[in-house]
């Protein structure tokens, strides 16, 4: 007895010339579209993965020599952003690569920057303080 497919996997299978019915490839078909779906691992949510140190609470980390507390002013784009230091210097400051699309900075937030010994103008992000760190560092008058 000869099977009867419905209309999708019809032109489903005269798109992409394979068995409509195989696990390896699921296929939508929308209106005019036809898209491959399944065909990955994950994808970008995979790469990120799952927040397990969320819950965590880290150490309080205070400035050395060379590094200096700072308000962001305003964030400027391409990985670059305006902030105010406690030493009275407005900074163009530059986020680094391991924070860039994992730790999201706004404006308001304190943060820690790295000073520059030979451009004064300018500093690197290096750690973006949580609110609750930088209630406590601004209790303890450190900012």
């Amino acid at each position: 007895m000869r099977r009867r497919y419905s209309l999708e996997v019809r032109i489903a299978r005269d798109v992409f010339r394979t068995n409509p019915y195989s696990k390896c490839r699921r296929i939508r078909v929308c209106s005019s579209k036809v898209s491959n779906i399944g065909l990955g691992k994950g994808g970008k949510n995979r790469r990120r993965g799952k927040n397990e140190n969320e819950g965590q609470k880290r150490d309080l980390i205070y400035k050395e020599d060379g590094q200096e507390y700072a308000k962001v002013e305003r964030l400027l784009g391409n990985g670059r952003l305006e902030a105010y230091c406690f030493d009275g210097v407005k900074r163009l400051c530059h986020i680094r690569g391991k924070m860039r699309k994992k730790v999201w900075i706004n404006s308001g937030d304190i943060i820690l920057v790295g000073l520059r010994d030979f451009q004064d103008s300018k500093a690197d992000v290096i750690l973006k303080y949580l609110n609750d760190e930088a209630r406590a560092l601004k209790s303890m008058g450190t900012c």
